[in-house]
């Protein structure tokens, strides 16, 4: 995944190319996206250059059209977005996390249960 991060705006757009699995359109993005917010034709575009720029999206000339596609999928992005959490705010510690999840009402040993689980995905 890229470096960068995006933003909360930029990952309401990133919803909708991913919800449309294809190629797409500025003006399908913004009108899929006007149904909840009230952003400017030209906002729509300006955020999808950006994650082109960052490398969330591709983008191709079709006609006169610029159509986009995700680069990389939901599921990469939100498992990047965990991994980097985890790095940042638990030092990597599985442990840690849990402990904070739970409120220290986990056992040590109910814990190393749920490690076994997740390392055996």
């Amino acid at each position: 995944m890229s470096a960068n991060k995006i933003s909360e705006a930029e990952t309401e757009v990133m919803e909708v190319v991913w919800d449309s699995g294809e190629w797409i359109s500025v003006p399908l993005v913004h009108e899929r996206l006007s149904e909840n917010k009230k952003w400017a034709y030209n906002t729509v575009g300006t955020f999808m250059n950006r994650l082109c720029a960052k490398g969330f999206l591709e983008s191709k000339k079709e006609g006169k059209t610029n159509l986009y596609r995700a680069l990389i999928s939901r599921s990469e992005y939100k498992n990047e977005l965990t991994r980097e959490f985890l790095d940042e705010i638990h030092h990597g510690s599985k442990r840690s996390l849990f402990a904070a999840l739970y409120g220290g009402k986990l056992s040590d040993e109910k814990i190393d249960e749920l490690m076994d689980m997740l390392d055996g995905e």
